[in-house]
C-alpha cells in the first residue's frame, strides 16, 4: 500500500515537472490522494490512534465532498 503511494507521487511530481499541462496529471493526482487516505488510515488503524482515525474519518465526510461540490 505503502509503496504504491510513494509511486504515484514520484511518478506525479515527474509528470508535472516534464510537462504541467498535460490530462495525466489530474488523474494521478486524484489517485495519489485516494491511495494515501488509505494508507494514513492503514497507519492509524495499525498504530491504535483513535483520534487520529477518527479525524480522517471526518474529514472523508466532510471535507471530501465540499472539494468535489466546488
Amino acid at each position: 500500500m505503502y509503496a504504491i503511494t510513494i509511486f504515484l507521487l514520484v511518478s506525479l511530481g515527474l509528470s508535472i515537472w516534464r510537462d504541467n499541462r498535460s490530462l495525466l496529471n489530474p488523474v494521478l493526482l486524484i489517485f495519489s490522494l485516494i491511495f494515501s487516505y488509505f494508507a494514513l488510515a492503514r497507519l492509524f488503524n495499525q498504530t491504535g490512534l483513535t483520534v487520529g482515525n477518527n479525524l480522517l474519518l471526518l474529514s472523508a465526510f466532510v471535507v471530501l465532498p465540499t472539494i468535489i461540490f466546488f
